[in-house]
């Protein structure tokens, strides 16, 4: 930048590119506010997406269908040995 004093009229121009650059600033500034508060909104839904995906996959898992199974394989042993207490029949 040349050091020699601005004219009356260039330095209005000057003044003017400044305010204009500053309000452009500003607004950039607003709208990255608003875009963070967004993207914190899409994060949290994400996050609550990605807890129901896991409750999802868990019923579906092959541990939790086998633990089932074994629970009603259970039930029905136990029901077995009520109706047919030890000593009266054997089960192979």
């Amino acid at each position: 930048m040349c050091t020699t004093a601005l004219s009356g009229h260039m330095r209005s121009q000057y003044s003017k590119t400044i305010a204009d650059i500053e309000t452009d600033i500003s607004k950039l500034d607003d709208e990255m506010s608003r875009l963070q508060t967004v993207m914190g909104q899409l994060a949290a839904e994400r996050q609550s997406l990605e807890r129901s995906l896991e409750e999802h996959h868990s019923i579906v898992a092959p541990i939790r269908r086998f633990r089932w199974k074994s629970y009603r394989d259970l039930h029905f042993l136990g029901s077995v040995y009520l109706l047919f207490p030890r000593g009266r029949v054997q089960l192979r």
